[in-house]
């Protein structure tokens, strides 16, 4: 069974705290993937599907963010 490649991202907070989340690759498709972006970023608000719930982070909250690969 082939595993699908892994994308990370590291948020960290405005109080110190940060949170690390992997994820499968949404979209090989470059447009669609900006789109996605831009739509987080007009929201204001990264949404999580984690641990049994949806969660919404607010970016006024996010210090800086680093995702790989």
């Amino acid at each position: 069974m082939e595993k699908s490649p892994q994308r990370g991202l590291n948020i960290y907070f405005m109080d110190g705290s940060s949170a690390r989340i992997t994820f499968p690759v949404q979209t090989e498709d470059l447009y669609r993937r900006k789109v996605m972006i831009d739509d987080a970023l007009k929201r204001r608000a990264l949404m999580v599907e984690a641990d049994g719930g949806l969660h919404f982070i607010p970016l006024d909250n996010v210090k800086y963010m680093s995702i790989f690969p």
